[in-house]
């Protein structure tokens, strides 16, 4: 019985020892292409403009990035992990700032709900100028560089 219990507890050491040496590897790996990372700031006529969503179209149709302004107008952008950069390639930049239009009061939509009737989703509208909001369109274009530095300026008009 004792050898049993000394069994168990061995077992469980040796689980918990691989759990934490696998769990503390320097960088877990990671099969996936290299990545640059890919710094910038978005502004409209010069002011910085926050909350937008960059995206970065590969012109060859491989795997994009995407990332989102801050307050300041920076971004850094990301492909698979928070912050990992772009894949090198030639890309379409595109930039969208959303602002939701003021729907419903609660009071409405509480007499819509008793109606029976479906609540509207809000309406959202476009700030950005048309033009840098579709890959189809827009006229900003970038190349990520494997090495030296992948940051971008741009200022929408």
């Amino acid at each position: 019985m004792r050898s049993h219990l000394h069994a168990k507890i061995f077992l469980l050491l040796a689980t918990i020892t691989l759990a934490v040496s696998l769990g503390c590897s320097s960088e877990p790996p990671d099969d996936r292409p290299a990545r640059s990372k890919v710094t910038g700031t978005v502004t409209l006529a010069g002011s910085p403009v926050e909350d937008a969503r960059i995206q970065f179209h590969a012109a060859n149709n491989s795997q994009g990035a995407i990332g989102q302004t801050k307050a300041d107008g920076t971004f850094t952008l990301t492909t698979y992990v928070a912050g990992d950069g772009a894949l090198p390639g030639d890309y379409v930049v595109t930039i969208s700032k959303k602002e939701v239009e003021s729907g419903l009061s609660e009071e409405e939509k509480l007499k819509m709900q008793e109606m029976g009737r479906p609540i509207p989703s809000p309406k959202t509208k476009e700030l950005m100028p048309r033009e840098y909001t579709k890959s189809t369109s827009s006229p900003l274009k970038v190349t990520v560089t494997a090495d030296g530095e992948n940051h971008f300026d741009f200022d929408v008009k």
